[in-house]
């Protein structure tokens, strides 16, 4: 986004609230990892808060092409590879 003089004090109070809550659902997912039971509801909310956030502030999504390539393709590559 540039830098900092160049943000909008809106701007970077949306960029910490990204961080804050990036860094809340890293803790939830490691205490979930680890064993400990959380509160799923409020995961799901943290992660969508922050990705309303993340979209404010100019997160796009963009379509991927996901398709595995063909056999011929693949064989190709492996031989490259070898």
């Amino acid at each position: 986004m540039g830098a900092g003089e160049r943000l909008s004090t809106a701007e970077k109070q949306l960029i910490e609230h990204a961080a804050v809550l990036g860094a809340m659902l890293r803790d939830l997912g490691a205490r979930y990892l680890s064993g400990e039971m959380i509160d799923t509801t409020v995961y799901l909310a943290l992660g969508n808060g922050q990705r309303r956030v993340l979209e404010a502030l100019g997160l796009q999504r963009r379509p991927v092409d996901v398709s595995p390539p063909s056999l011929a393709a693949y064989l190709r590559e492996k031989e490259a590879a070898a």
